[in-house]
């Protein structure tokens, strides 16, 4: 068994990391067999973070998630002023970029996609999903929940931009947030989270409360 474990940075000092090295420290005892990979952009002292990394732990520097990534060719572009399209170019890249390098795994766990902080990799999970469900694929998909881009106004407009520039055949902001295929389900941490999910439609069927 295969898990990979992706946020925006890994090593840094702050809860959704210390949220990390729990859970990897939790599943290693219960299983110490399970090969776990975690993946983002390398922040920190990351051998400080992971001690203990050795054959079933590993780790891989992707910077294309970072919302500090500069995009080639839109260096000079930042997430606030990247447009619809500019996300859907580099997280279609990005996506590829996953897919290929995480062929091999079982389960996919992402970290706080719905904070809206870097909607290029909102997309790319989105559209991530969508390829494994369609070409039929073993392989699941989980999104832990610990913010709402709703509750930052400048997260939020800027994903909100897929539904104000996008053709109408398009997915909009809220599909993209919170997808909806059978191969993907949602942790909270809290009951407040719960009840978020159930009012953006997700079925509490898929939400996992821990």
């Amino acid at each position: 068994m295969h898990l990979a474990i992706g946020h925006y940075s890994i090593g840094a000092y702050d809860g959704v990391n210390t949220v990390i090295w729990r859970t990897v420290s939790e599943l290693q005892k219960l299983n110490p067999d399970l090969r776990i990979t975690i993946f983002g952009k390398v922040t920190g002292d990351i051998n400080h973070f992971l001690p203990w990394q050795r054959g079933k732990l590993s780790y891989r520097n992707i910077e294309e998630i970072s919302p500090d990534y500069a995009i080639p060719g839109l260096e000079n572009k930042g997430i606030q002023e990247q447009r619809a399209h500019d996300y859907i170019w580099h997280g279609t890249n990005v996506a590829e970029q996953l897919q290929q390098q995480f062929a091999d795994a079982d389960i996919v766990l992402m970290e706080n996609l719905s904070v809206g902080v870097n909607p290029a990799v909102t997309y790319a999970f989105y559209l991530w999903t969508l390829w494994e469900y369609q070409a039929q694929s073993d392989k699941r998909f989980l999104v832990r929940v610990h913010d709402f881009a709703q509750q930052r106004p400048a997260n939020f407009g800027n994903i909100k931009k897929f539904q104000a520039q996008l053709p109408s055949e398009m997915p909009d902001w809220h599909q993209i947030m919170y997808p909806s295929t059978p191969n993907i389900e949602y942790i909270v941490i809290n009951t407040s989270d719960y009840y978020r999910l159930l009012d953006h439609g997700v079925e509490p069927t898929r939400i996992w409360y821990v």
